[in-house]
């Protein structure tokens, strides 16, 4: 059945460009969150001065936008506009994509997918969608009350964590933490930084745990009997949420910054992918394992909301591989890309 936008724009076929070009100053606005000339709207959106000042006459006349001698800002009013475009948008997509999203959990043996548009690896943007779909999710799931969500590093979730707001916290106290520590390079993906990113979008509470990743054992049992580093743990395995990404075996190899024994290792055992520690074929077993401390693969089955968020085309053989042993009660929450590559070996 067509939606009531379409019946609309069959009547009044200028509707369309109308919207788009409004939405469109609605967006830059949004994005700048702050207020700007009527010049920067026109080089952002490529419109004319002439058109963006009726454009925003229209705007004003709706209390979507605030005008004055400073410059232009979105009111209140205007950004409850955009969120309730921005949640249609995704039920839209969501509806296009239930095929496609079932397809999905028979494959992987899971119950939950969610599917955005896109490639993340050919267009950046694809990491919004993801970050509102699990917003949406975490809001729509996480009781009211106090909530510990455990956190994985990577770029993915990096990215996804820019879409988080402070609604998250209405009627919740959250509390991050990190699922592993994290001393050394790429600092601002670690989990540590992860988790301090979305705490600070969703006003919510964050604990760190900075100790190195790659440890021996004697190290680690030395470390693990620190109360404060146990804590920390111990609050990562009793999580009512975690939030994970999976990493493909070759740039995980060398985000780990492995020895060229553990690195032959891994090509040899023909490894697809990464996660917690474990590199894995394409049946997901166990190729390499480095030392780490943190939450391990087996504590993910105690964990009741189990967020699995990738984009990409690339990291599908890692995906499929990753299921083979991963808890079916959790969600994955990708791209189109990815989900087509893992039905039929290809991005379209």
């Amino acid at each position: 059945m067509a939606d009531i936008f379409t019946i609309i724009q069959s009547i009044v076929p200028e509707v369309s460009d109308l919207l788009a070009e409004r939405l469109a100053v609605l967006r830059v606005l949004d994005d700048v969150n702050k207020r700007i000339g009527r010049k920067f709207i026109s080089q952002q959106t490529n419109f004319t001065e002439r058109t963006v000042r009726t454009i925003l006459e229209m705007l004003k006349s709706q209390s979507l936008v605030s005008v004055n001698r400073s410059g232009v800002k979105l009111t209140q009013q205007g950004r409850d506009l955009i969120v309730m475009i921005d949640e249609h948008l995704l039920n839209q997509q969501q509806h296009k994509f239930y095929e496609v999203e079932e397809a999905v959990k028979r494959k992987l043996n899971i119950e939950h997918c969610r599917i955005v548009p896109g490639d993340a690896d050919k267009d950046a943007s694809v990491y919004q969608f993801l970050g509102q779909v699990v917003h949406l999710i975490l809001d729509k799931h996480l009781p009211e009350g106090d909530n510990v969500v455990a956190v994985t590093g990577g770029s993915t979730l990096s990215k996804v964590a820019e879409s988080f707001t402070p609604e998250l916290s209405d009627g919740r106290s959250i509390t991050f933490v990190p699922s592993r520590g994290g001393l050394g390079s790429s600092i601002n993906i670690q989990s540590n930084s992860v988790g301090s990113l979305m705490a600070q979008q969703t006003d919510s509470k964050y604990i760190p745990l900075f100790i190195p990743e790659n440890l021996g054992k004697e190290t680690s049992e030395i470390l693990l009997k620190d109360p404060v580093i146990k804590e920390v743990i111990d609050m990562s395995k009793s999580a009512n949420c975690l939030l994970l990404s999976i990493g493909t075996a070759n740039v995980m190899a060398e985000r780990r910054e492995i020895t060229d024994e553990q690195q032959e290792i891994i090509e040899n055992g023909h490894a697809v992918g990464e996660a917690f520690g474990i590199f894995f074929d394409s049946y997901g077993e166990t190729v390499l394992r480095y030392p780490r401390i943190g939450l391990k693969f087996k504590d993910l089955s105690n964990i009741p909301l189990l967020l699995t968020i990738v984009g990409g085309s690339s990291k599908a053989k890692a995906i499929e591989a990753f299921f083979q042993k991963a808890p079916s009660h959790g969600w994955l929450i990708c791209d189109e890309g990815l989900a087509n590559m893992v039905l039929n070996g290809e991005t379209l």
